[in-house]
């Protein structure tokens, strides 16, 4: 089987970049190939992030002309694009066989919540259970998985279990620190724990790295392309007799003693999820996941609550020293005029620029846990927690000392309100 790994550079221009891709499907077909594996994201993209506004459902547009144009040129083609899903869009796969016919598609399961990124925020993902999407192709199985997928041994295992030799992984690879390292080591790694070939094709340009490339079953690189351009493919042949041969030479799959099981809900046991424990009848009991937006909720209006009272404090302090005086004292407080109120209200507007600086600092550390990077870093949570901890004990005891017993109150009441989030922040840690 003759493949090409196309490295395309898609973009916003839906009709200039379903042009790029006909045009390398084109390519390949001149020069023998059997099978074309387009990136994800054939149809649109854009590295700020793809959502509904660059999707279109599966019968219309991109998808039906790929499929003119497979049964046209008679090869086979596999191409990453996105539908809607209610106020989202799907990442989907498409697998079309060299008579035009859509063979079956593939949703991406594992979506790029990670290094900073938040692809669930746009995506819907798809379901970890849903039947492997294979593909075959001149006398070889091809099983389709997608970009973040690659870093899930899991998946690929799966379908090498279905049948797979050859895994496909159109991805849109974005671009850090090490990434590109990491794309090509996991390709070589996929293929050498499977013993089969990988075959990637992947998106080029601003926002992602990564070359196309065909790695045969010993996890040696036979072929690669994106090396600064878009547009040229990784070619290579396959052969079903090598992935024989080199099955009998290391049976790793054979010698294995576990199998690969979907999660519930496709979470792993210790993610970076809050549990809870839910009481079933009979005394037993199971593990539910809290949604991180209970976290989140209440991180908003810790933070809003606590920055308004900052702003409020540094800007108005005075009215604002009428305000507590009428709360906790029924009128004029301890101090209520010369010099000494002047100093209280340097007080207060000190207190509110604290206020301003923890829920900058707050909002800082939750962003840092969900991006990714912090994201199992505790450092995060103890800069914050003992920041709050150390002003509240220091500010409560002088407070209390001083004759001052309102400054302790709204501190516990602050105390309270920022403890509920930081218990959040503590569970999602794990």
């Amino acid at each position: 089987m003759r493949v090409h790994a196309v490295a395309l550079a898609s973009s916003d221009d839906v009709a200039a970049t379903a042009e790029q891709a006909f045009a390398a499907v084109r390519l390949a077909a001149s020069d023998g190939a059997d099978l074309v594996v387009l990136p994800e994201y054939a149809r649109a993209f854009d590295h700020r992030g793809v959502g509904r506004d660059l999707s279109e459902p599966l019968d219309v547009g991109f998808v039906p002309a790929l499929r003119r144009l497979a049964a046209e040129v008679g090869v086979a083609v596999v191409a990453g694009t996105t539908v809607p899903a209610g106020d989202r869009a799907a990442n989907v796969v498409v697998a079309v066989d060299a008579a035009g016919a859509l063979v079956g598609t593939y949703r991406k399961v594992h979506l790029y919540d990670a290094f900073g990124h938040r692809e669930s925020e746009r995506l819907v993902a798809g379901d970890p259970a849903a039947a492997p999407l294979l593909l075959p192709v001149a006398g070889l199985t091809v099983g389709v998985l997608t970009c973040y997928d690659l870093r899930f041994p899991e998946v690929g295992r799966r379908l090498v279990d279905a049948g797979a030799d050859v895994l496909v992984v159109p991805a849109a690879w974005a671009a850090g620190e090490h990434k590109a390292e990491h794309w090509a080591t996991l390709l070589r790694a996929r293929a050498i724990e499977n013993t089969c070939y990988v075959v990637a094709a992947a998106q080029q340009g601003r926002g992602v790295v990564g070359r196309s490339a065909v790695v045969d079953p010993d996890g040696v690189v036979v072929a690669e392309a994106g090396h600064g351009a878009a547009g040229d493919a990784a070619a290579a042949d396959l052969s079903a007799d090598v992935v024989r041969a080199v099955r009998e030479r290391n049976p790793s799959l054979a010698n294995r003693r576990y199998g690969v099981v979907p999660l519930p809900a496709g979470r792993a046991p210790g993610a970076a999820t809050a549990w809870r424990r839910t009481v079933q009848p009979g005394g037993g009991g199971r593990r539910r996941p809290i949604p991180n937006r209970l976290w989140d909720g209440w991180l908003a209006v810790a933070v809003a609550l606590v920055g308004l009272l900052g702003v409020v404090l540094a800007v108005a302090a005075q009215p604002m020293i009428a305000v507590f005086d009428r709360v906790f004292f029924a009128g004029p407080g301890p101090v209520s005029d010369g010099a000494g109120l002047e100093y209280l209200a340097l007080v207060y507007r000190i207190l509110g620029a604290v206020l301003i600086g923890w829920s900058v600092t707050l909002a800082a550390a939750w962003r840092a846990l969900r991006a990714g990077t912090g994201g199992r870093d505790r450092r995060a949570w103890w800069t914050v927690a003992l920041s709050v901890g150390a002003w509240f004990v220091v500010d409560s005891t002088y407070s209390l000392t001083s004759g001052f017993p309102e400054n302790a109150l709204l501190n516990l009441g602050l105390a309270v309100l920022v403890a509920v989030p930081l218990a959040g922040m503590w569970r999602e840690l794990g």
